[in-house]
């Protein structure tokens, strides 16, 4: 039987009853994914300090939750159980069980499960902007993930990937499960810098970007309008399944796919030796 691992009074349990749950009947939880190899965690601090601010914003009390250390070894004992060369690790954390469902009754609760990664080489994404704003986007709440899949099946229906998150204030933000970067004609780089959930590969991308001086600026503050698409010429989403993976159309405005010495090329080596190099420097 598949271990899906749950941390609840101190304690490790294979089996929990869900019927009471918050995470169930209000979506009150938040989650991280992470990619690994063997045991190693790709950015395991990075995406740990993440879950603890979502908790924290989500009033999820995080001194119900293990700590670091043991959450770590849970994880790697059931990588080491799998046995997948690469997987993908997801955590959940809820607020717990509730008699009414709505005011929590008992302590948080922690799940743990883990799958192979696929990376499938996915083709150019096509979008579409839609009307809104992801609520709380600082944080990685799963209930709010549900706004974003009906947008998607929106968009879906009208023949695209995916969407971008679109303000009259803010400008373009994010997509359902990604961040998006854009490359102007002059050799740029820009990408939105508010109302979004700050991604580990984003960050990645930036620092790695800033340390090869690939481009004649960086702009990770700025919001992005669509007036100012017509300057680009490039755009790629960054996650932590997709890395980096190149846009061809945003409403009818198309970019360059990427050529052999496109800057989204450059960027995906960038980010491939990046990890190889991660993962070997920990004995992966």
């Amino acid at each position: 039987m598949k271990p899906a691992w749950c941390y609840l009074n101190g304690n490790w349990f294979m089996h929990v009853d869900l019927r009471k749950d918050l995470a169930l009947w209000r979506g009150i939880s938040t989650f991280e994914a992470m990619e690994a190899r063997g045991e190693i965690i790709f950015h395991w601090e990075d995406h740990f300090k993440r879950l603890l601010k979502s908790c924290g914003r989500s009033y999820i009390p995080t001194e119900d939750l293990p700590e670091a250390g043991d959450l770590l070894k849970q994880i790697q004992k059931n990588l080491r159980f799998f046995g997948h060369s690469e997987s993908v690790v997801k955590i959940l954390v809820s607020r717990g069980d509730s008699a009414n469902h709505w005011e929590p009754s008992e302590k948080a609760k922690l799940f743990i499960d883990v799958f192979p990664l696929n990376k499938i080489k996915k083709p150019p994404f096509k979008l579409t902007a839609l009307t809104a704003l992801r609520s709380f986007p600082e944080a990685k709440l799963s209930g709010l993930y549900q706004q974003a899949w009906i947008l998607r099946e929106d968009a879906k229906k009208m023949g695209f990937d995916d969407f971008l998150f679109w303000d009259p204030e803010y400008g373009i933000t994010e997509s359902c499960l990604a961040n998006v970067f854009f490359v102007t004609k002059s050799g740029g780089l820009t990408t939105p810098g508010s109302c979004i959930l700050y991604g580990v590969t984003r960050h990645i991308i930036l620092d790695l970007a800033n340390k090869e001086k690939l481009f004649d600026f960086i702009d990770d503050k700025s919001g992005i309008h669509f007036a100012a698409l017509d300057g680009f010429n490039e755009a790629f989403l960054t996650s932590t399944t997709l890395g980096a993976a190149p846009i061809e159309l945003i409403d009818g405005r198309r970019f360059k796919t990427p050529p052999k010495n496109s800057y989204t090329k450059k960027i995906q080596r960038l980010f491939a030796e990046y990890r190889e190099s991660y993962y070997k420097e920990r004995g992966a």
